[in-house]
């Protein structure tokens, strides 16, 4: 299924900067290489689409895609009358053509060429759930071309021409003519007014020689709803000529890479007609890969032993010049390719080359592999790894051994696998042993699910690993289509997925004699079997009235994803208590176009044609004033963030790349012009080498920071020792999860890994209740059925609305009762916390603190709690980046440098702190403080003796000297109240809230974090040292508080 993708933040974000086709890969068994252009399709019904590209394969014949040039399809040639199953599944006759079943049970129907023949070509591919693909073919003088595919709502038409090269060949008296080929690829979604969604077209130059056909260009348009049309670079190829190699060794090279005249089924890369090897003039290799994008890759061959191989890979960046080169040297020249292979990534002052050796076995396997980094050190002739594989029948073994160019092993791993009959691992063992350590041994056996029609070869029904002593470290069970165990039924669907979780001896070792009620936190014991077990449940029901999946968890909370009516996306989630997200796709670009969250706030995406997104409209924006909007110009992307709802002022940040989508540099715009914030260079290697950071766009680069790897790509200076094997303090579960802290806290987790019980070293137990959405309602201490010390409500959609419960509070917290009051929260439409009211305990009284939140999510102003003289606004401006540079009335201005770090503040009351060279306060009568470094913070300690809580908080001090110190907490852990007595002194200081604190009943509000203000008008200006601590304080007037008194935050 296509997964739920229901964050707008996840759908808005701008698009990857990416060509039409992948990298050129080397293959050195063969000396060939191959390049793929894939076809970017959107997903079907089940979320899953044809996988249509474009592949070419060095020594492969000419096709209707060109010299070398294919689109790969299950195809079945019959030899002698006959075909056979091979590793991509069983084929079995079916009427006139053949049934073939993968692995996964995806169903692929073959049929006959019109007017029979020899062989058979795709007609539908069919899921377990009965969704297709169908195919159309038009025949031609003997030959198939692909015409249409058609899945879901999509379809893909294939065009064709005339071509001059037309090919001949005949076998078996049937004469097979290729006289056409594909010119348009077009992708289009029928019955809806403008069905054409993408078209690629295809362009080709003819070979010097041959006059072979031979693709030179892919060039794909987008079109939109509106019939706007949007190109994206063009890819473009180029040939060289190779020397003629002698037939003989020709035929058995391309046979190796082609497999031409040997096709029984789903391996021939050039589907449509099948050759011999040798029956046709090879036409020059691809030598010239422009993506469009600024990178270019060159591709030279030589003939070895009279065989055209690929010899060097060279990648260069248009932009930047940066080069990667790959070469190889073969050796042991034998029919079907090459015994050894050294392959140098060349490497530079950076990073140095990394060299890898291959030896090939029969049938082009690999047998042995050495990894050296050439660094021109005495090192550099040790291997840092090497790997050997062994093979028989339903058996392999390798050998990885770890030198890190050391004369003696790190460590040596040895992993050895036995498979089925069917050709699944069945057993593995793997075993690292290190110098000095004990072998650590790790079993893994799986056993399979068998389905009554055997559609099914690789579906696991038990997977079960244990420790070189036989302990279980892992056991799970996969049931599918509610069958029992071992079993699958029609659809191969997952229904239940059972997993241990804690073994008695496990439970025994943390819990000791008092283990937690296991059952009733949702675990449960599989008959004959040890330990305790969690099932998660899966449903899936499509009917006429549409598909449904459910997910039930261990604790029987069932999640619900009701989808489209093409059964191709998600649109509307349901989670256990009845909150509704719903998702809207495009079909176009099969792109979210819309979210609605469970409070009702709707974000909506549009697309361009390309399908990248290109607009964000939040609530409290427009579709021509966005929230977000992206701006694409081939490796640029800008991103236009709106500042303030409904202005015209937005944050401007723009990221350039490489034409490999490498970051080169990252920026932001300024008014007096933009600033590069960070900038990269990259090695031969592909690794960062230089980056610089925050200069003038044309002005002089910052001192660039370099970086150096070894030839692992790993930053010099990184350990290489081998801590594999190590384990994180403390004990987990089976599962992963921590049991036991290293601070000796012991947890106790319900089914669905909620920490519902903690035991702490001092004897105290702390109890969670949690909601079906496994948050956190209730929190009680040593007593379960006591009274909480906390609760927590939240408004859900699909219980009775809270009184508390505001216009967007749907699905979220609306408040908290502990200790220190109540707090009610309220929300935007944006769902930032906008309001909030506490009510202190025992006191009939309510504090109320609004915040208002620009649309890039910034603080716009703030209105606090009454003081008695009405409720005072502070508003909050910034600059065209987004940075604080003043709150009216409290702090004049903020200046920044370069990086974004402040360079000074000037605050109203006439006192200015510059942060650089030095850390200085000045004031109106000149210099008033220079600040030093701060000292650590040391323990805040009363002498006397100490009480703490349940959760190890500091709740109270006796002190020796007649001071006594009280103190409380809210929800998250802040404290909130410090209450000092000494004798019949009695301060009491509250500070729900970081922006306003009640000193002995007086509201003090906190701005901008540093400025204090009394209710009765007198200020108090915060200066801090580099460790956040206050370093002095001056008043109204910018004179120096020489002792300030200051409880806030404490």
């Amino acid at each position: 299924m296509v997964p739920l993708r229901s964050s707008a933040q996840e759908a808005g974000r701008p698009a990857p900067v990416r060509g039409l086709g992948g990298a050129f890969t080397p293959e050195p068994a063969t000396g060939g290489g191959s390049f793929t252009v894939p076809l970017d399709l959107p997903p079907g019904p089940g979320g899953s689409a044809p996988a249509l590209a474009l592949r070419y394969t060095t020594g492969a014949p000419n096709s209707p895609f060109g010299g070398g040039f294919a689109l790969p399809l299950p195809h079945v040639r019959l030899q002698a009358g006959r075909a056979r199953s091979g590793a991509e599944g069983r084929l079995t006759r079916r009427g006139d053509g053949f049934l073939l079943t993968t692995r996964s049970g995806l169903r692929h129907f073959l049929g006959p060429a019109e007017g029979g023949g020899v062989a058979c070509y795709l007609d539908r591919t069919e899921d377990p759930f009965g969704d297709t693909a169908v195919f159309g073919w038009a025949h031609h003088s003997g030959q198939a071309y692909l015409a249409k595919v058609a899945y879901g709502p999509y379809e893909v038409d294939f065009s064709y021409e005339p071509r001059p090269d037309v090919l001949r060949w005949g076998r078996g008296g049937t004469l097979v003519t290729t006289a056409l080929r594909c010119t348009r690829i077009e992708l289009l979604v029928p019955g809806t007014p403008r069905p054409l969604v993408r078209r690629w077209r295809l362009g080709y130059d003819e070979d010097d020689v041959t006059g072979a056909s031979l693709l030179s260009s892919v060039a794909l348009t987008g079109f939109d709803a509106h019939g706007a049309e949007l190109a994206a670079p063009v890819l473009r190829l180029a040939y060289a000529r190779t020397e003629p190699p002698a037939p003989q060794r020709v035929q058995l090279a391309a046979k190796a890479r082609s497999g031409g005249g040997v096709l029984l089924l789903d391996t021939d890369p050039m589907p449509h007609h099948s050759l011999a090897a040798g029956d046709l003039p090879r036409a020059g290799g691809l030598s010239e890969i422009d993506n469009g994008l600024g990178l270019l890759t060159s591709v030279e061959y030589e003939t070895v032993e009279t065989l055209p191989v690929v010899r060097r890979v060279s990648r260069r960046e248009a932009v930047t010049g940066q080069l990667g080169v790959t070469e190889l040297e073969y050796h042991d020249s034998r029919g079907a390719g090459f015994g050894r292979v050294v392959q140098d990534d060349l490497g530079d002052e950076y990073a140095p080359t990394l060299r890898t050796i291959r030896w090939f076995g029969d049938g082009g396997l690999l047998d042995r592999e050495e990894v050296y980094g050439l660094d021109g050190s005495a090192e550099q002739d040790r291997p840092y790894r090497r790997v050997t594989h062994s093979r028989r029948p339903q058996w392999t073994r390798s050998v990885t051994t770890v030198f890190e160019r050391r004369e003696r092993p790190v460590s040596v791993t040895t992993t050895e696998t036995r498979f089925d009959a069917a050709g699944n691992p069945a057993r593995a063992v793997v075993t690292t042993e290190r110098p000095g350590h004990a072998p650590v041994v790790r079993e893994t056996h799986t056993t399979y699910a068998t389905d009554p029609d055997h559609r099914f070869t690789a579906l696991p029904s038990r997977i079960r690993e244990l420790d070189g002593a036989g302990k279980v470290l892992s056991d799970k069970l996969f049931r599918y289509d509610e069958r029992p165990d071992g079993g699958a039924g029609s659809h191969g669907l997952l229904t239940a997925r059972e997993e241990l979780v804690l073994t008695d001896a496990l439970a025994a070792d943390v819990y000791g004699p008092m283990p937690p009620d296991f059952r009733h936190h949702g675990y449960h014991r599989r008959p004959g079997e040890d330990g305790w077990w969690v099932t998660t449940f899966h449903g899936r029901l499509d009917t006429v009235t549409g598909l449904r999946t459910t997910t039930t968890t261990p604790l029987g909370h069932l999640h619900e994803v009701r989808y489209s009516a093409d059964r191709c996306f998600p649109e509307v989630a349901t989670d256990p208590l009845g909150n509704v997200t719903v998702t809207r796709h495009d079909v176009r670009t099969a792109r979210v176009c819309e979210v609605t969250d469970p409070a009702g706030a709707v974000t909506t995406v549009t697309h361009d044609a390309l399908g990248r997104p290109e607009t964000v409209v939040r609530p409290g924006d427009t579709a021509d004033l966005p929230t977000v909007r992206h701006r694409y110009d081939r490796t640029r992307v800008t991103t236009e963030q709106r500042a303030v709802s409904g202005e015209a002022e937005v944050l401007v940040t723009t990221e350039v790349r490489d034409g490999d989508g490498r970051l080169l540099e990252r920026r932001h715009a300024e008014l007096l012009g933009d600033v590069v914030d960070e900038h990269h260079e990259y090695c031969a290697r592909g690794l960062v080498c230089r980056t610089s950071r925050a200069f003038r766009d044309g002005g002089p680069r910052s001192e660039p920071a370099e970086f150096r790897y070894d030839a692992l790509g790993r930053p010099l200076g990184t350990s290489t020792s081998d801590t594999s094997g190590t384990s994180a303090p403390g004990v987990r579960d089976l599962l992963g999860r921590e049991l036991r802290g290293a601070d000796g806290v012991v947890h106790a987790l319900d089914a669905g890994g909620n920490p519902v019980e903690s035991r702490t070293a001092g004897g105290h137990t702390v109890y969670r209740v949690h909601d079906a959405n496994d948050r956190v309602v209730a929190v009680l201490v040593d007593d379960p059925g006591g009274t909480p010390v906390t609760t927590f409500t939240y408004h859900d959609g699909g219980l009775p609305l809270p009184l508390e419960a505001g216009p967007h509070s749907c699905g979220r917290l609306v408040r908290v009762a502990d200790e220190s009051g109540v707090t009610l929260f309220g929300y935007d439409a944006l769902g930032n916390p906008a309001g909030k009211r506490w009510r202190p305990a025992h006191v009939a009284v309510e504090y109320r603190l609004d915040v208002v939140r620009r649309a890039d999510g910034r603080l716009s102003e703030v209105t606090y709690p009454d003081a008695g003289d009405g409720r005072l606004t502070v508003r909050h401006q910034y600059d065209e980046v987004g940075r604080l540079v003043s709150v009216p009335g409290f702090v004049d201005a903020v200046q920044y440098d370069l990086l974004g770090r402040r360079t000074a503040v000037h605050y109203e009351n006439g006192v200015s702190e510059h942060f650089a060279p030095d850390h200085v306060v000045t004031g109106p009568g000149g210099l008033l403080h220079v600040v030093g470094p701060g000292l650590p913070k040391a323990p805040e300690r009363l002498p006397g003796s100490e009480i703490r809580d349940a959760f190890g908080r500091l709740r109270g001090v006796h002190g020796d000297d007649g001071v006594n110190a009280l103190y409380g907490y809210d929800h998250t852990g802040r404290r909130v109240r410090t209450l000092i007595t000494n004798g019949t002194q009695i301060r009491e200081v509250l500070t729900p809230d970081e922006l306003y604190a009640l000193e002995d009943g007086e509201l003090v509000i906190v701005v901008a974090g540093t400025v204090r203000h009394h209710a009765d008008g007198h200020r108090e200006y915060l200066h801090f040292d580099d460790r956040a601590e206050i370093a002095l304080v001056t008043d109204e007037t910018g004179a120096v508080v020489k002792r300030p008194n200051v409880a806030f935050g404490a």
